[in-house]
């Protein structure tokens, strides 16, 4: 007989997880360690071992024993050991996928996390302001642009987790909310604190996911927001060069310390990296440590560009592709493109069927943070953010049990 406080627990567990993920990593992982903890109590007092059977399963499992794999031949055994932390949190999504039992549950915890980011991305705004970060993360406030970074330690783990949260936000407000205000407020916080971690990557993430949302809305919308979205850009570059927009985008095409080239000189040695473990990758979380021996680049572009990154030392790829590619080898990789294509597939064929307006909007909009998420990722590895991954594997979680939430229309057991 399963004590009937248990599920209680494990559901107030989540809501513990929704409220410290956009504030407290050590609350993050606490909370959730307790639900993992609670989970299998659960399934040892019913003496089964169960796992709510969804598309997602095997890929997650594929990237977890892929991990396990590049651990066994990686360059640094010891090392990889203690990086599979970050693997093991792929359990989020089993936990959430396995536990969520009704639209009332995913509701609390909908609200609870928007609740929380916005409450972060208002202290992010008042550290651009005041220059004042009271936990004494954020040390780029005393540069010539500080960069707010809410309650995290640097502004792209701030602007990769709340542009996230501001598509499933946006997309209750076009698909849902009729008494909008509380989430009005709520995306003007979280857009404003977006703005002002100066991140282009998640600017751009965030506009792809605002531009699919539009696309889901209305066709027109869809090219209106395109267009606009063209010409605040280019207003902002000719009109005023000197705005902060400007100074972000023209730094792209500075000689010293070129964000463009520095990525460049890191994708080739990632490249590298692939060609010579193809299969199994150099090791989970091992690009730091094979970094160094791929520095002496003597391809075509060994000039001054490359040059000027060589003594540098880089722990990711700043591209989520290329880092699993490198650490996992094609092995990993394709364990990671298994799992972008059952989410884009899950969407195609089940958003449509979703009878439910606001189970409905909410997969629209947490759709859209995935991928704004895989954008982002193309510049940034926001796998590689603890709290930004975390977030992932919850909000695919709610994902995948929207349909069978919809489906049922009562309590799952």
């Amino acid at each position: 007989m399963i004590p009937p406080y248990h599920d209680r627990l494990i559901r107030i567990s989540l809501i513990l997880f929704a409220i410290f993920s956009p504030v407290s990593i050590a609350g993050t992982h606490i909370s959730i360690s307790l639900a993992v903890l609670l989970w299998i109590v659960v399934m040892l007092s019913k003496k089964r071992f169960s796992f709510r059977n969804t598309a997602l399963n095997l890929p997650l499992l594929g990237l977890a024993a892929a991990a396990l794999i590049s651990t066994v031949f990686s360059v640094d055994v010891k090392f990889s050991l203690k990086g599979l932390k970050s693997a093991s949190l792929i359990i989020v999504y089993f936990v959430v996928v396995n536990n969520l039992k009704s639209k009332s549950q995913v509701k609390t915890l909908i609200n609870t996390l928007i609740a929380f980011t916005s409450v972060s991305a208002a202290y992010g705004i008042f550290q651009h302001f005041t220059g004042i970060d009271f936990l004494g993360y954020n040390d780029s406030l005393n540069k010539l642009l500080p960069r707010a970074t809410g309650f995290y330690d640097i502004p792209m783990t701030f602007s990769e987790y709340i542009s996230m949260i501001s598509m499933i936000i946006l997309s209750l407000l076009l698909f849902f909310r009729k008494k909008n205000a509380p989430f009005i407020l709520a995306l003007i916080l979280v857009i404003s604190g977006l703005y002002f971690s100066f991140t282009r990557g998640a600017w751009m993430g965030t506009l792809s996911g605002f531009l699919l949302l539009l696309f889901l809305r209305n066709k027109k919308l869809f090219f209106a927001g395109l267009i606009t979205a063209a010409a605040i850009g280019s207003a902002a570059l000719l009109l005023f060069p000197g705005s902060t927009i400007s100074r972000r985008i023209y730094t792209l095409t500075e000689r010293k310390d070129n964000p463009v080239i520095k990525r460049m000189f890191i994708w080739e040695c990632s490249l590298n990296m692939v060609r010579d473990f193809p299969l199994t990758g150099v090791g989970w979380e091992c690009f730091r440590k094979a970094y160094p021996r791929y520095t002496n680049y003597s391809g075509p572009y060994r000039g001054w560009k490359w040059r000027q990154f060589i003594t540098k030392t880089y722990t990711h790829a700043h591209n989520n592709f290329l880092n699993i590619a490198a650490e996992t080898g094609i092995i990993g990789m394709g364990a990671f493109l298994w799992i972008i294509i059952v989410i884009f597939a899950e969407f195609l064929v089940s958003y449509r069927n979703l009878t439910d307006d606001y189970l409905k909007s909410l997969h629209g909009g947490i759709f859209a943070s995935l991928v704004v998420f895989l954008v982002t990722g193309l510049t940034e590895y926001t796998f590689g953010d603890s709290e930004v991954a975390m977030l992932f594997y919850f909000l695919a979680g709610i994902f995948f049990i929207i349909p069978v939430l919809d489906k049922k229309k009562e309590d799952l057991p």
